[in-house]
């Protein structure tokens, strides 16, 4: 396999960049991707689109020409024109859907339980954030499985023939 010295300029941009894996809060990359306005933000909360993946990198620099809408780790601004520097956190990536009803779901029970013994001493922060990440990648590879097959649903619905009449005389 060829290292990165001995290929061009283009060519490590090319493999520094590329977004041929899927996106993970476990791989330590951020991802950059493009909405083509409100409408299509909306399809895309309701789950009828998806925003086009741009690329995955550690560190982004993105400059501002005018004043325009924004939204990072989902917080949305109206930022003016700037030049924004995006990082990502040390700390470790913990993707868990906490219930809104503290006494529910599987997820906000393991994160208590964990809580729970590090407080009593015992298991330490190491533990805690080891089984915390573990459980956090189990959770996203089910939420990401689910999503395929949820859109491969959506995808074979809508390219099912419509029959007129009786479908067994067609």
């Amino acid at each position: 396999e060829d290292t990165l010295q001995e290929l061009s300029y283009e060519e490590r941009l090319a493999k520094i960049t590329a977004c041929d894996l899927p996106s993970s809060c476990q791989d330590g990359m951020l991802d950059v991707v493009s909405i083509r306005g409100s409408v299509h933000l909306g399809q895309i909360r309701v789950g009828l689109s998806n925003a086009q993946l741009v690329c995955q990198c550690r560190e982004a620099t993105i400059k501002l020409k005018k004043k325009i809408p924004i939204q990072i780790d989902g917080e949305p601004w109206r930022q003016n024109a700037c030049t924004l520097r995006v990082k990502r956190k040390k700390d470790p990536a913990i993707m868990l859907h906490r219930s809104p009803d503290e006494s529910g779901g599987v997820e906000t029970e393991m994160a208590n339980l964990l809580d729970w013994a590090e407080e009593r001493k015992i298991i330490d922060q190491t533990v805690h954030a080891t089984l915390m990440r573990e459980f956090s990648r189990r959770i996203e590879n089910k939420t990401r499985q689910r999503r395929v097959r949820s859109q491969e649903n959506l995808f074979f619905s809508t390219k099912r023939p419509k029959f007129i009449g009786n479908p067994s005389s067609q």
